[in-house]
């Protein structure tokens, strides 16, 4: 049996010496538009499963890393999905929306490197990240996940960076 489908979207992190914390961009070259590693779904995974393998597929970011489930799931259109050949079949069904999983994935000591040529990174502060990330439910699950690592809880951290998405 085959789960419905659905997106990860994995933000990875980094502790400084000092105790700040950094975190992982990435883009294509020749787009303005910075993200976390993010892609479907296979088979029967689950969203934890898809989540390790995409940070491996993409930065080769080893499995045995600590992994943060985030509460934030955002619903991403279909249409938003027609040009993946991973979702050719749903643009014909009767599903117009499906949930990205969203994580954070430790990268401490990992050499991140983009498995595709045309991706480049950039490891960034939460301030920098909170003014690249493009869309709003995403950066969202990128405050959740800042709120999180700083152990602030929900309402400690304040709403830096979510001024304009509420």
């Amino acid at each position: 049996m085959t789960h419905a489908p659905f997106r990860v979207l994995v933000y990875p992190y980094r502790r400084l010496a000092g105790g700040g914390l950094q975190y992982a961009l990435f883009r294509r070259r020749g787009l303005r538009r910075w993200h976390g590693i993010s892609g479907p779904s296979k088979g029967d995974e689950i969203p934890l499963e898809a989540a390790r393998r995409e940070a491996y597929e993409e930065a080769n970011i080893p499995f045995d890393r600590k992994i943060v489930q985030l509460s934030t799931v955002v619903p991403v259109p279909i249409s938003f999905l027609r040009k993946s050949r991973a979702y050719e079949k749903l643009s014909e069904s009767d599903l117009y929306v499906i949930p990205q999983y969203c994580f954070g994935l430790s990268a401490p000591n990992s050499r991140i490197a983009p498995r595709r040529d045309d991706v480049e990174f950039r490891w960034v502060s939460y301030e920098a990240a909170q003014s690249m990330i493009q869309f709003q439910a995403n950066r969202i699950a990128f405050w959740e996940l800042h709120a999180r690592l700083t152990e602030r809880g929900a309402r400690g951290l304040g709403v830096h960076g979510l001024q304009d998405m509420v």
